[in-house]
Formats: structure tokens, sequence, C-alpha cells
């Protein structure tokens, strides 16, 4: 089967759209998706496409009845509704402030990967300030990631920038801390995972953790945030691929 396009429409209620209804994509609302459609997929009469909102859990599946200058005309086939089980726990990525490249390619694979919501953190290593992170442009890199991966529910920004106290002070559920400073396990396997409630996956900066920070982690675990260590192995990682690595631990429970 050939590739079917996805979009975003934000307005549209999903699970409220009925066999036929008509879908308007206007260029003067829609521009985006309209030159995306129209000018660079070269979408033509008849072919289907794929709506989605990002706030439902899921998406409908249109077909073209019309394009113009102006518009795009897509045709609802409710049939075709796809529904996806809701999460019950959600899987939330701590990001620290890093760099752009980094924040960027750590926003779009931990999106592709199934990550729920991000957050961040400042901690004593970090090289870049919070007046620096463009949280529009970590929503669109999110939202790209997540059509292409077809991906019905948007990941959350948190637009909070935590200390690790104030962190610790929000968070509620497991926190898998990426802990660099481990002696004494097997650097190559993850440590014991068994969570529960929200998942809160917590990386370092490109300089690291300070050790007094994981130390403060640690001392500060609670009946509301149980802290789990996790090895991502021996090796120095980009702030990217660890935070790769520890969306996949964390996605997986």
């Amino acid at each position: 089967m050939s590739h079917i396009a996805r979009v975003l429409l934000q307005n549209i209620d999903i699970l409220l759209a009925k066999s036929l209804d008509k879908i308007i994509v206007e260029i003067k609302q829609n521009l985006k998706i309209y030159h995306h459609l129209a000018n660079v997929l070269r979408v033509k009469q008849g072919e289907e496409v794929v709506v989605f909102n990002g706030h439902q859990n899921a998406s409908l599946l249109c077909k073209i009845a019309e394009i113009n200058k102006k518009q795009i005309v897509l045709i609802v086939d409710s049939s075709c509704i796809n529904l996806r089980s809701t999460k019950t726990v959600k899987r939330i990525m701590v990001l620290p402030l890093l760099k752009k490249d980094n924040l960027e390619d750590s926003i779009k694979t931990c999106t592709e990967i199934g990550v729920d919501e991000f957050w961040f953190v400042k901690t004593q290593n970090c090289h870049a300030s919070e007046k620096f992170i463009n949280f529009d442009r970590v929503a669109e890199i999110s939202s790209v990631a997540a059509i292409q991966c077809k991906i019905n529910l948007l990941p959350k920004i948190n637009q909070n920038i935590f200390t690790l106290q104030s962190f610790i002070k929000n968070a509620a559920g497991t926190l898998l801390l990426a802990n660099e400073h481990l002696v004494g396990v097997d650097k190559n396997k993850p440590a014991n995972t068994d969570a529960t409630g929200n998942i809160f996956m917590l990386i370092g900066p490109e300089g690291g953790f300070a050790k007094q920070e994981v130390d403060f982690v640690l001392a500060n675990q609670s009946s509301n945030l149980l802290v789990k260590n996790i090895s991502l192995g021996a090796n120095i990682l980009r702030a990217s691929t660890a935070a790769t690595l520890m969306a996949f631990v964390g996605v997986g429970l």
C-alpha cells in the first residue's frame, strides 16, 4: 500500500465526525498544511489522507474531494475511524537545558519512541540557558515526528523550567535516574526497573550530573516518588543518545 499522508488539524473533533462530513483546509487558515499537501506531497483528487487532532487518540481516513487554489476539501469515511487504547500511565522525559541540536534531536527521537510529555530541568552543568528554549519550535518538532510515526496524541510540553528541588517536589510516580556515578553494578545492563505510577525519565546535561545532584535526588525519594538508578552503559554518550536509550527503557515498562 502506498504511503497515506497524515494531516494535523487541531480544531477537528475526531470522535464526532460522521461519514460524508466535509473537512475544509483553507489556505488562509492552514497555509503550511495546504502547502505541504498540494505542493510538497502533490496529492490528487480521490487520494486518501488521514486526519488527526493531536489531543484525541483517534484518527480519520478521508478522501480528497476537491483541490483548488484556495482550499482542499476532504470527505470523511467514518467507517475507517482508527481508535487506539488510551494510556493510563504517562512516560515523561525530563530533559536538562541542552544545546539546540541535542535538544531538538532528543525531542524528535523521544516522540518517535512514544514519550507522552516533556519536562525541563536546570542542573549545575547545563551549558544552555532557559531563555534560549523556543517552546514553539519544540512543539513543532514533536508534531512533525508524531505525524511521521502515526502517533495520534501529541506529547505535552511543560513550559516550566524546574530546579532539581522543584522537580522532586512536583513529580509523583517512579523516577528513572540515568546515574553515571553507579558503582559495583554491571553497566551494560539497566538496574531493576519495576515501576508504579507515572514514569519520569531524567538524564544529565552535556557535562553530566554533579555527584551532589545525584546524591540529592536519591536522598529525597519519598512515598510519592520512587527513584530507580539506571545505567546506560560504560561509554560516555551524547545527551541526545542518552535520552533515546532512556526513552526505550521507560516506554518499555
